[in-house]
């Protein structure tokens, strides 16, 4: 079973959209260290291994033959950017991140804790009859599973099998199921009721677990990060990044980050998730690592999920970058314009590498991460106009970055086009955010555009669309209703 993705934040005080994709972030007791939340988060066993990045982390059966472990596609910028050169793949100037704890843990170890019925919680308000069971697990697969591919089919399915179950095991099918109901408009009224109790179960699991500490089972950093995405689509982004914390720690705890560490290198260097039919078939195979993805030229040959991985890093390093010279004087100028280029051409390069594909209309996963490829240029566009220096070239830099991020936007429009053929149950949590961010854009450089008004309302329709089953359409069109109104 596995995982997957963070966020990060923006300490400014801002009055347009909330971007949430890599804008907030949130301690985890790492020096200072945070972690983005990009894409969905999730954990699980899976033949690949831990990648984390500004949007990743996902763990399970190792893809590399020389290691097993798991795999959590999350969203922290961990990367070490190294000093940049003419074969770099991370941009300049940047500190080494590394884990501050180290645990042994054994990645097949679900639990020492005692065994359990699955049917037996006593204290469940809600009929739970085999059927509905049965179908809550189906639509799990049929919904979630392809924007957080983080659970082992057939294993899974051998575990509910199983006469008994493990607290951790319960826990995680309860989360299941709890994500299958909200993306359900039959079992949806069962959804809040699932979460406390799946919330309740593992809150009781976390104190009164006797396992060692080097023993986390998978099954409970899984669970956390399940209800972080339930939390994302139905409560708020603010709850989801505080349940998210409590995987990340755990994920730290059991030294996920260090599964395909070359030599016994403790720092943060997992390969990316393998292609799903290798995941489900049990077919190792060695996938390259983040550092060797984002420098990678050519089309790409990864699969949607650790291709996903790959662009989260990207924006992830942009919003960095963003709030590291939000505050930067004149004297700032020249290394602002290096990272500012080196980012954009990193960007340029990542799109040209997403092979258009049919795929990409019935794909939510392919889908968000073309829409967030385009996202990052906006951003950097977004991040210019808002430097504190002036210099006389400044106006010149903003215009050409103003014109790629036009170009951009439009490019999302033309994406969004597909969303109400996903429908809203499949379309990807953080899906909303770059709509918004997208009409924002158009919003504001609408009198220097012609058509740009039939772009917003093209996006604000699609974030009507998504309103009832995603907080972050919610928030989102609140919030430019509100600008609407101002303006």
């Amino acid at each position: 079973m596995l995982t997957q993705g963070p966020i990060e934040s923006d300490p400014e005080s801002r009055t347009d959209i909330p971007m949430v994709l890599g804008d907030f972030e949130f301690q985890t007791g790492l020096n200072g260290q945070d972690m983005s939340l990009a894409s969905t988060t999730s954990v699980g066993t899976r033949p690949s291994t831990l990648a984390m990045s500004a949007s990743t982390v996902k763990s399970g059966i190792s893809a590399n033959p020389e290691a097993t472990g798991v795999g959590f596609p999350v969203w922290p910028d961990w990367l070490d950017w190294q000093d940049m050169n003419s074969a770099s793949p991370t941009p300049p100037e940047l500190p080494i991140n590394t884990l501050t704890e180290h645990m042994d843990v054994d990645p097949l170890d679900m639990t020492s804790s005692t065994a359990a019925d699955s049917n037996s919680n006593s204290n469940s308000k809600i009929k739970m009859t085999d059927p509905i069971r049965a179908e809550l697990d189906q639509l799990y697969f049929d919904r979630v599973h392809a924007i957080c591919p983080i659970i082992h089919r057939r294993r899974y399915f051998a575990m509910v099998t199983q006469d008994n179950h493990t607290p951790a095991q319960i826990c995680l099918r309860s989360a299941m199921q709890t994500l299958a109901a909200a993306m359900s408009a039959h079992w949806c009224h069962l959804s809040e009721q699932l979460y406390s109790e799946t919330r309740s179960l593992l809150e009781n699991q976390s104190q009164m677990q006797a396992t060692p500490r080097d023993k986390v089972a998978l099954s409970q950093i899984q669970t956390w990060l399940l209800l972080s995405h339930y939390e994302l689509l139905r409560i708020g982004i603010h709850q989801a990044m505080l349940s998210a914390g409590r995987a990340f720690r755990l994920v730290q705890m059991a030294r996920l980050s260090n599964i395909d560490a070359p030599g016994g290198d403790l720092q943060i260097s997992p390969r990316l998730p393998a292609p799903e039919e290798n995941f489900q078939d049990n077919q190792p195979t060695r996938i390259s690592f983040l550092p060797e993805a984002i420098a990678q030229t050519g089309p790409s040959t990864l699969s949607p999920f650790a291709e996903c991985i790959v662009m989260a890093t990207l924006h992830g390093r942009c919003m960095t970058h963003r709030r590291s010279y939000a505050n930067e004087s004149e004297t700032g100028t020249r290394d602002f314009c290096i990272r500012q280029e080196w980012l954009a051409t990193a960007v340029e390069k990542r799109v040209q590498t997403l092979v258009p594909s049919p795929a990409i209309d019935s794909d939510p996963m392919l889908l968000f991460t073309h829409m967030l490829a385009y996202r990052a240029t906006v951003d950097l566009s977004n991040t210019v106009q808002r430097a504190s220096w002036r210099t006389a070239d400044q106006q010149v830099l903003i215009t050409t970055y103003q014109n790629r991020a036009a170009q951009a936007a439009s490019e999302i429009v033309r994406l969004a086009k597909a969303v109400p053929y996903l429908s809203p149950f499949k379309a990807h949590p953080f899906l909303p955010d770059t709509l918004a961010c997208a009409a924002t854009f158009l919003a504001t450089h609408a009198g220097s555009r012609g058509g740009d008004y039939d772009s917003v309302q093209r996006l604000l329709r699609v974030l009507g669309q998504l309103q009832d089953t995603h907080s972050l359409a919610r928030d989102s069109l609140q919030i430019l209703k509100l600008q609407d109104t101002r303006g």
